[in-house]
């Protein structure tokens, strides 16, 4: 499942790494409440192959990397952390949730 915002021409990108173990599940599931709790989607990305994970040079698993940049390794981060990890991105835009604009006539 992946959604995307283009924020100024620009999508968020977040990778979830980990073989899918518990921890892993848990980790990807955190990942998708913060953005939910955000009201944001990104291109989220569950990374399973080890061969793709070793090119990511992590040291251990789960790991979140934001816009390819690791955030966390070998834990199951909160949903608070993500969060915060989120905003700090140079990137960051909360979604409108208004639909419609008017023109103020």
């Amino acid at each position: 499942m992946v959604a995307v915002i283009l924020v100024a021409d620009y999508a968020l990108k977040i990778k979830v790494l980990g073989s899918g173990c518990i921890a892993c599940e848990r980790t990807a599931f955190n990942v998708h409440s913060a953005l939910a709790e955000l009201n944001l989607r990104a291109d989220v990305e569950e990374v399973r192959e080890p061969k793709r994970i070793f090119m990511h040079l992590v040291d251990s698993t789960p790991a979140v990397l934001i816009d390819e940049i690791a955030a966390c390794e070998g834990r199951v981060p909160t949903v608070d952390e993500i969060k915060d990890w989120i905003k700090q991105t140079e990137t960051w835009h909360p979604t409108s949730t208004t639909s419609n604009s008017s023109s103020g006539n």
